[in-house]
């Protein structure tokens, strides 16, 4: 239903023109999605699997962000953007979640929920800083 009421308000002509800034889906929007996943994950069986959920809210994020970047640069798109849509793409979604929820075992769930609330803030510091590098506001280099 969301889906189709955003291409229905997109038809609007008074709409197209209409930006949000980028802090209000940092700020209002973003928590909003992810509360009621952090609200019903077990905060003992997160304690439990921190390891691999740290592991995979993390690390997998960053390897899938580089995977689509070197992709997106091997079809011609400059390092900087390549590395902005793949911090974009990398996370997994936190309500898709929701939706398989029921035909996985129980504990499955529990480390997908807790790695989806982990991986969306992996993904916004790599996403931030491919955009400063891009825009030129950020410098990266090797620490000696």
């Amino acid at each position: 239903m969301q889906l189709a009421a955003g291409v229905l308000l997109g038809f609007v002509p008074a709409l197209r023109a209409t930006e949000l800034p980028p802090d209000v889906l940092l700020l209002v929007f973003l928590p909003v999605l992810l509360y009621w996943e952090s609200v019903t994950t077990s905060l003992r069986a997160i304690r439990r699997d921190l390891r691999g959920i740290i592991l995979t809210g993390t690390l997998l994020v960053v390897v899938t962000a580089w995977a689509v970047a070197a992709l997106a640069h091997a079809l011609g798109l400059p390092w900087g953007p390549a590395w902005v849509l793949g911090a974009a793409v990398a996370p997994t979604d936190a309500t898709a979640v929701g939706v398989v929820s029921r035909l996985l075992p129980q504990r499955n769930v529990t480390l997908l929920r807790a790695e989806s609330l982990i991986n969306d803030g992996t993904a916004l510091v790599v996403y931030s800083l491919a955009v400063g590098v891009t825009a030129g506001s950020e410098h990266l280099s090797a620490a000696t």
